[in-house]
């Protein structure tokens, strides 16, 4: 007895398809966009990288019970209080995860312009420096470093 197989392959086609248009749909838009050089993949599709790839600070925290105990979730009770105090309106983008009873991770990635603002702070603390440095020498060896 044969076996149709037209309708399982016209299925997996058709999911694949889908899945392929809603991953790159900004392509769809404009497809000129996939082949330029200066535009970034993660700008060209809808695919974000993950902290590992872009970059970011992961923290695990472990969370100390109370004498009297919290009870079964302490983690996700934790969390939701942090979540309310340090993100209330999500939108800074953090990976909130209860690990177990007592522990709980935080992610955060990189955020845009990381960079810049460290080089700015580094600069920043050189002109400092210097300038304390320099506050710190008798006024007569100020003028003879000055003239040199």
């Amino acid at each position: 007895m044969q076996t149709n197989y037209s309708g399982r392959v016209t299925l997996i086609v058709a999911v694949t398809l889908l899945f392929l248009a809603a991953i790159f749909s900004p392509v769809l838009k404009s497809p000129a966009k996939l082949f330029d050089p200066n535009i970034p993949f993660t700008q060209k599709v809808m695919v974000r990288p993950g902290i590992d790839m872009v970059g970011g600070t992961s923290l695990l925290y472990e969370i100390k019970a109370p004498p009297g105990g919290m009870g079964a979730n302490m983690s996700e009770q934790v969390m939701e209080a942090l979540k309310k105090r340090v993100d209330p309106d999500g939108v800074k983008n953090l990976i909130w995860r209860p690990q177990g009873e007592t522990r709980l991770e935080i992610q955060m990635p990189t955020a845009k312009g990381a960079e810049q603002s460290k080089e700015r702070r580094e600069s920043f603390a050189q002109t400092s420096k210097c300038r304390t440095d320099r506050a710190r020498q008798p006024r007569s060896e100020r003028r003879h470093r000055f003239w040199q």
